[in-house]
C-alpha cells in the first residue's frame, strides 16, 4: 500500500514556538511552569509536557507563584494584566498571525466601529481575540447569527479566527455588505500557513483512495482540514492516533494519504505511516 505525506502537515510556527518554549522552560525551570488550559489542542503532545513537569490548570486564580506560559491562542489583556500584578514571570508564545488580529480588533474599537469576528464561540484564540475588541465585539459562529446581526447604520469591522475557513468568512464579509451599514471594514486574519496546509492537503487528496487527517479532537484547525479533504474525498477520516486506525478504513485502498493539524507532533505521523505499512 503506497503511503504518501502532504506537504506542510503538522507543527504550525505558532505552535512549535509555544512547544519550543515550553519544554526549554521545562529543562531548567526551578519553579512551577503553568498553562492555563491546553496548552496545544492535542491530548498526546499535552500529555508529555505534563509528564516533562508542566501543571495545567484552569484560571489565574490557581496560580500563585511561578511561571506562566501564554499559549499560541494566547490571552485577553485582562489576563495578561493579572498575571503582571501576581509577580508571575510571562512567557509570551501567543502566534505571530494571532497577535496581528488581536492587534486590529484593538485598532477597530479603539477607532469605534463594532468589531465583529467569524469563529467558533468558546475557543481560546476567540476569547483572546474578543478581549481585545471590547464591548463593541459581535462574534458570529454560523451564518444564521450573520444574518440576524443588527447594525445599520454602523461603522463595522470584520475579521477572523485565525484558523478559520475563508469560504466561511467571504460568506460572512457578503451578508455584511446587503446590510445598510455606515462603513464596512474588513480585515484578511487567515493564517497563510494554515491555508497552504488545506491546499496541499486537499490536492493530495485527489490523488489517492483515502485520506487521513490526524489531529486533536479539540483542534479547530485540523477540523478545517478535514472538512477540506472530504469536500474532494469522500474516503477521508479525522483519526487522533494509530489507535484509531480501523483496518475497515484502509480496506481495499492501494493508496493513502496523510496530512495533520497545526498542533499535531512528527512522532504521531510518523507512527500512523509505519501502522499503514504494517498492514
Amino acid at each position: 500500500m503506497l503511503t504518501k505525506i502532504a506537504p506542510h502537515s503538522g507543527f504550525c510556527l505558532g505552535v512549535r514556538a509555544t512547544i519550543s518554549a515550553i519544554e526549554e522552560v521545562l529543562k531548567h525551570a526551578k519553579e512551577p511552569v503553568y498553562s492555563i488550559g491546553l496548552p496545544v489542542h492535542n491530548p498526546q503532545l499535552t500529555e508529555r509536557l505534563k509528564a516533562a513537569g508542566l501543571c495545567v490548570v484552569q484560571s489565574l486564580d490557581e496560580i500563585k507563584e511561578g511561571i506562566l506560559i501564554v499559549r499560541a491562542h494566547g490571552f485577553t489583556p485582562q489576563v495578561m494584566r493579572d498575571a503582571e500584578k501576581k509577580g508571575l514571570k510571562i512567557i509570551d508564545t501567543t502566534c505571530v498571525f494571532v497577535r496581528r488580529a488581536q492587534q486590529i480588533a484593538a485598532e477597530l474599537s479603539g477607532k469605534g466601529y463594532t468589531v465583529v469576528i467569524t469563529g467558533e464561540r468558546n475557543h481560546p484564540e476567540m476569547i483572546s481575540l474578543a478581549g481585545f475588541a471590547g464591548d463593541k465585539v459581535l462574534i458570529v459562529s454560523n451564518h444564521k447569527e450573520a444574518r440576524a446581526l443588527e447594525l445599520d447604520g454602523k461603522f463595522v469591522g470584520i475579521l477572523s479566527q485565525t484558523t478559520q475557513s475563508r469560504a466561511f468568512f467571504d460568506e460572512v464579509v457578503h451578508i455584511l455588505e446587503t446590510k445598510p451599514l455606515r462603513e464596512l471594514r474588513v480585515a484578511d486574519t487567515i493564517c497563510a500557513g494554515l491555508q497552504k496546509t488545506q491546499d496541499a492537503a486537499k490536492e493530495l487528496a485527489r490523488e489517492v483512495d483515502v485520506m487521513l487527517v490526524l489531529g486533536g479532537r479539540m483542534s479547530s484547525n485540523t477540523k478545517r482540514l478535514y472538512e477540506a479533504c472530504k469536500t474532494v474525498n469522500k474516503r477521508s477520516y479525522h483519526i487522533e492516533t494509530e489507535k484509531d486506525l480501523l483496518l475497515s478504513i484502509v480496506k481495499g485502498a492501494k493508496s493513502v494519504g496523510i496530512t495533520a493539524g497545526a498542533s499535531t507532533p512528527d512522532w504521531i505521523i510518523e507512527s500512523v505511516k509505519h501502522a499503514i505499512e504494517a498492514m
